[in-house]
């Protein structure tokens, strides 16, 4: 149960405090909700902005979407506007309602595993150990790949 302190701050918020059986029934189109580290949002007019599509949220419309949402590699940016969605937090996850803000900081690499910057990341490296590879050994490179290579030289 929340402190009483608390609960004064969500309503001085003009937050509201749901049970999970109140939040059952937000799972609609025109009334969906979810939640994020214990904090009640209201998604139903972002569901069709969403870069997943509204059934993406529809169908987990009601529930705990935290995992999902921390394993998409959302950005700041969807950080924030998910923030401005919020409107109040699940009773009994007093210690689950800290603002998600921004990714934990592990080592310094917050937001390292964006998919954004993964796939150029990627082949950045693979193009670079490629033309090492063909600059330590040309001879041993094939021949139509030295002429791809030089056609574009």
């Amino acid at each position: 149960m929340l402190k009483e302190s608390t609960l004064r701050y969500i309503y001085s918020l003009k937050k509201y405090l749901y049970t999970w059986s109140e939040l059952q029934h937000h799972n609609k189109t025109e009334d969906l909700f979810i939640v994020v580290r214990g904090s009640v949002y209201d998604v139903t007019k972002f569901q069709h902005e969403h870069p997943g599509g509204p059934e993406l949220l529809l169908d987990q419309g009601g529930g705990d979407v935290t995992e999902l949402f921390e394993d998409a590699g959302h950005s700041e940016e969807a950080r924030s506007i998910l923030k401005k969605l919020k409107i109040g937090v699940v009773e009994g996850k007093a210690n689950d309602t800290q603002e998600i803000s921004s990714r934990e900081n592990i080592g310094g690499l917050a937001g390292f595993g964006s998919r954004r910057h993964t796939i150029p990341a990627f082949l950045f490296i693979v193009l670079g150990l490629l033309f090492h590879y063909y600059y330590q050994n040309p001879n041993k490179m094939l021949p139509a790949w030295r002429e791809l290579v030089l056609a574009q030289n």
